[in-house]
């Protein structure tokens, strides 16, 4: 899905498009084409917020459960909320693993509204049902399913550790005292693993090398991040990489220092 709704297939946006709906919706089992509109956002305005209209502007790092950055205060109100920060240290690993799945299917889903991708959702669930139901007791039946939606929650935690302990940006810098590849850099980090791991993180363990070429295909990613490499030397710029467990450890650091930091009284 990832690939073709980035045209990065057959570089056809009507061709890859259906390609993206069949693998994110059919196979997947959430909008592709709901994914597609907020990752657009996500790309063009990574961990950037509107503080002059009060608005955060990357749909994909937004949780009403979590504030991993100072700049995102503003937006937790209630004291539930409060609560749920306060412990998101803990919750995050549980939360990707466990309720990541169900949550982003239901988001993907209670808005959209587009014909082919309620019938693609329909192939999904109509086979994920007849696949379950092979299964000769209930217990079977919740394991299995509890086991394949843990799994894909792995994707979770890969995808957020790129993003959540790097710096939040306002949208009135961004083209001013800041320019758009320099966000771009500052905003992810890679996985460091050898080219034979490439495999597991789907190859976006090189986010940097993503976010600046979203159009490249991902066989060519580790042989761009040395040209990315020369020019961060270059400009002085931080090229941040650094083995997947340690970018677990710095997000759940990150997100530990923000639950001290937040309050509700905005002063």
């Amino acid at each position: 899905m990832h690939d073709a709704m980035h045209t990065q297939i057959f570089h056809n946006r009507w061709i890859d498009n259906w390609l993206g709906t069949f693998f994110g919706t059919a196979c997947f089992g959430i909008s592709g084409s709901w994914w597609r509109d907020e990752h657009f956002y996500h790309h063009a305005l990574v961990n950037t917020i509107d503080s002059v209209n009060n608005q955060r502007l990357d749909p994909q790092m937004q949780e009403p459960i979590w504030a991993q950055n100072k700049k995102l205060c503003r937006f937790y109100q209630t004291y539930i909320q409060y609560l749920f920060i306060k412990i998101q240290h803990i919750t995050f690993i549980p939360v990707c693993v466990f309720i990541g799945r169900i949550g982003i299917t239901i988001d993907s889903f209670k808005q959209e509204r587009r014909i082919h991708e309620l019938l693609a959702g329909l192939i999904h669930w109509t086979w994920v049902l007849l696949l379950v139901l092979q299964l000769p007791t209930l217990r079977e039946k919740l394991i299995f399913y509890g086991i394949a939606s843990s799994c894909e929650g792995i994707l979770h935690i890969q995808l957020l550790v790129s993003h959540y302990a790097k710096p939040f940006f306002d949208l009135d810098k961004i083209s001013t005292s800041l320019d758009w590849y320099e966000m771009q850099i500052k905003s992810n980090i890679n996985i460091v693993c050898p080219e034979w791991l490439d495999w597991f993180h789907g190859g976006l363990n090189f986010h940097i090398e993503h976010h600046l070429y979203p159009l490249m295909p991902r066989h060519n990613y580790r042989r761009a991040s040395r040209h990315i490499k020369r020019v961060c030397h270059e400009l002085g710029l931080e090229y941040d990489e650094c083995p997947w467990s340690t970018a677990i450890v710095r997000t759940l650091r990150c997100l530990r220092q923000m639950s001290i930091h937040f309050k509700l009284d905005p002063r």
